[in-house]
């Protein structure tokens, strides 16, 4: 039966240790989110998440999914969804490798929706016009006019085209891309030349109708470089690369480069064939592992050689269940070798037959020794050297006990025989109690010890050390930080604490020194004498901040005016800091008083109507009431009635009748007076695993501790039921071992 707990178990941040999950064979009834247990069938532990039974089986190690690029979503918990990226500077589009600056060859894939809202991927030369995306494989030019001339065309693989203007300081380019000779000068005059752009020329400047510039600037896109040429479709693009060389490698010997033209042999080593993969092929390379004489078959006990690479080469049957030879070996003895033909004798040896009963089974059994039977209280068992019972003689059932013997520190030892008491007598100090028939509770009394009166510190004192050794001390040898905090003033008579260092805590006591030295100057009132206010005020490095002085003669002091108001007699002035040279330096206090108030002391007016007496300036409270005397006793309470002064006015006694709910911890006192051998009962127990303990306390309501017999004596749980109201059983999962657990209960309640 499992301890159950009717709450939830909090064991505040400590851990739970040798803890095992609930074990069972199939998926029980949910209790709700956050169950788990033990799949003993499986070999797994499940939870429970509030719908399903969820399996951990120790594989998974997902702690979080992130979105690459193009794709967006990911997260580290519960269902997590990716999904491509449509939209933004970071979409699947833009996030693909860039190819618009190299060529695209005609094979490169291309993404795209057929219709049927189906993604589907195509070469780019399959597309309408994609041809214009080819390879390029020449390249010539050609111009308009002649103010241009290229040179290095046609290019077929790689190399510069070079375009120079034509032309002389007197001609200029008309819109056409020609030069034009500047006409003789005619005596005419130009009062207006306009621009416009031609063919892949742009012209800025105009129109000029007195002086200015005109530039051309071409107007292909793209950039120009040493690597890009000026294309048909006036665009800068980018020579593609030929194919040039590439090296070859292998597990030893030198890398080789493979050059245009050249021809790499992939060529059959040890047991290894090459093959161009079919007729025409230029792309494809078969290797295959040659055969080797060996037939392919299954071999019985087979016989076989393997050459250097590893290969069968030769391989024969056997002889299929031959054996050449075993050896056996016994407790002593040399060991035996078996070899075929010959026959392994397993024999009896003391006590021991064995029977041979089938062609591959031997039986060894045990000799019979005697007759099987049941004896009564044997009086002699005789067995042999194997220790085997050869013989066993029946007795009398045992006799009853005829006496015992008692002992003890000192004095004889004791005969106890049948009709005999024994009398457990304690002596000064010791209480012995007969509790049961056969129960004597031994008990302290620490009030029959003698009193003793403590000379010396050499007196020896009892302890109890660590609540389990006791034994004696001198109280010399006992410091005082053993003992408790005093719980009342701490008087030292007359006399004085010596050798104590100053103080370091804001509650250490202090000593006279660290008083004398501390003190002065650090801002504590000390009494200095008077001062004459018509006189200079206190001043110099020996004037320390506390100093303190009553005004004996009146005046504002020297310099005129340095005291403001004027200091009267009786006045008190104290110094704000060390060697004050200023007004501002003393807090005065002046003697003449207001009245006072609810926060301010001052002068004060004590009515008489309110029930006080005024005399010679004494103040006391008129007499009312029954006057001076006492009421009650032991065997009476007490009753007062005070007035709105709360003077008492009267006063009676009557009978004590006081509830046991109107006393604090009447009964639990009451209580632990009676408690008794009726009320508790303490005891050992172990080599089981179930007990059942008698208490006889007639009630069900009694609390049960167990702790541990041995080590640091812990508390133990274990699973506590009442099955009547004088018994309890206690059971535990595992045998503890002998004398293992103490337990004690004790009765609670009437």
């Amino acid at each position: 039966m499992a301890i159950k707990y009717l709450d939830s178990l909090d064991i505040s941040g400590t851990e739970i240790q040798n803890v095992r999950a609930q074990s069972i064979t199939s998926n029980p009834t949910p209790l709700g989110e956050g169950q788990f247990f033990f799949d003993s069938t499986l070999k797994v532990i499940k939870y429970y998440d509030g719908t399903n039974w969820i399996t951990l089986d120790g594989s998974g190690d997902i702690s979080g999914v992130t979105a690459g690029s193009g794709l967006t979503g990911g997260g580290i918990t519960g269902n997590v969804t990716v999904s491509v990226d449509y939209a933004g500077a970071d979409n699947i589009i833009l996030e693909a490798q860039d190819l618009s600056a190299s060529a695209i060859g005609l094979t490169n894939k291309i993404m795209f929706s057929d219709g049927s809202n189906d993604v589907s991927f195509a070469n780019v030369s399959d597309l309408p016009f994609s041809n214009q995306l080819g390879t390029v494989t020449s390249v010539s030019q050609t111009h308009g006019g002649n103010a241009f001339t290229v040179g290095g065309s046609p290019v077929t693989s790689s190399g510069t085209l070079a375009i120079t203007m034509a032309g002389t300081a007197a001609q200029y380019i008309n819109g056409l891309g020609n030069l034009i000779t500047f006409p003789a000068d005619a005596g005419g005059t130009v009062t207006s030349i306009a621009t416009s752009n031609g063919t892949f020329v742009n012209v800025t400047g105009g129109t000029i109708t007195s002086s200015g510039t005109i530039t051309g600037d071409l107007s292909a896109t793209g950039t120009p470089s040493a690597t890009t040429y000026l294309r048909g479709d006036n665009v800068w693009a980018t020579v593609p690369g030929g194919y040039t060389s590439f090296s070859l490698k292998a597990d030893t010997g030198t890398a080789n480069d493979i050059l245009d033209g050249d021809t790499v042999d992939i060529g059959g080593g040890t047991g290894i064939s090459t093959v161009i993969a079919s007729a025409g092929s230029t792309s494809t390379v078969e290797v295959s592992l040659d055969n080797t004489s060996v037939t392919a078959a299954a071999y019985t006990s087979a016989n076989i050689t393997v050459d250097a690479q590893g290969r069968i080469t030769a391989a024969s049957d056997g002889g299929a269940g031959t054996m050449t030879d075993f050896d056996v070996d016994g407790d002593s003895g040399p060991t035996q070798t078996i070899t075929n033909g010959n026959t392994l004798s397993i024999k009896g040896g003391t006590a021991l037959t064995s029977v041979s009963s089938a062609t591959d089974t031997v039986t060894v059994n045990h000799d019979n020794f005697g007759t099987a039977a049941t004896s009564a209280y044997p009086s002699s068992i005789t067995t042999n050297a194997q220790g085997h019972v050869t013989a066993v003689t029946a007795g009398s059932a045992p006799g009853t006990m005829s006496n015992f013997s008692v002992s003890a520190d000192s004095g004889p030892t004791q005969s106890i025989t049948q009709g005999n008491t024994l009398a457990v007598s304690g002596g000064v100090g010791i209480v012995t109690t007969a509790v049961a028939t056969d129960k004597v509770s031994i008990k302290t009394d620490l009030s029959e010890l003698p009193s003793l009166v403590a000379t010396g510190f050499d007196n020896d004192i009892i302890f109890l050390q660590d609540q389990a050794d006791q034994g004696k001390v001198a109280m010399s040898n006992v410091p005082l930080t053993l003992w408790g905090a005093p719980t009342a003033s701490l008087s030292i008579g007359t006399q004085k604490l010596i050798n104590v260092v100053d103080p370091t805590a804001a509650q250490d006591g202090a000593t006279k020194n660290y008083v004398d030295t501390t003190f002065a100057g650090s801002g504590a009132l000390i009494f200095q004498g008077g001062y004459a206010a018509n006189t200079a005020a206190p001043t110099g490095a020996a004037v320390l901040k506390g100093f303190t002085y009553v005004v004996t003669v009146a005046g504002t002091g020297v310099p005129a005016n340095y005291w403001s108001p004027t200091l009267e007699i009786g006045d008190l002035i104290i110094a704000n800091s060390n060697n004050p040279t200023s007004a501002a330096d003393w807090t005065e206090v002046n003697k003449n008083i207001d009245v006072a108030t609810a926060t301010v002391q001052g002068i004060a007016n004590f009515p008489v109507a309110g029930g006080l007496s005024v005399l010679a300036g004494s103040v006391s409270m008129a007499i009312t009431g029954p006057g001076a005397g006492s009421v009650g006793s032991a065997s009476k309470s007490l009753s007062i009635t005070t007035d709105v002064k709360g003077r008492v006015t009267a006063r009676t006694a009557q009978d004590i009748a006081i509830a046991a709910s109107q006393v604090t911890n009447f009964c639990a006192e009451v209580e632990s007076c009676v408690a008794g051998a009726s009320r508790e009962k303490t005891g050992t127990i172990g080599s089981a695993t179930s007990w059942t303990i008698t208490h006889n306390m007639g009630t069900r309501n009694v609390n049960v501790v167990l702790y541990s017999n041995s080590g640091t004596y812990q508390d133990l749980k274990a699973t506590i039921t009442r099955p009547s109201i004088n018994t309890i059983t206690i059971s535990v999962f595992a045998n503890p071992g002998a004398n293992a657990i103490n337990y004690m209960i004790q009765k609670i309640g009437a």
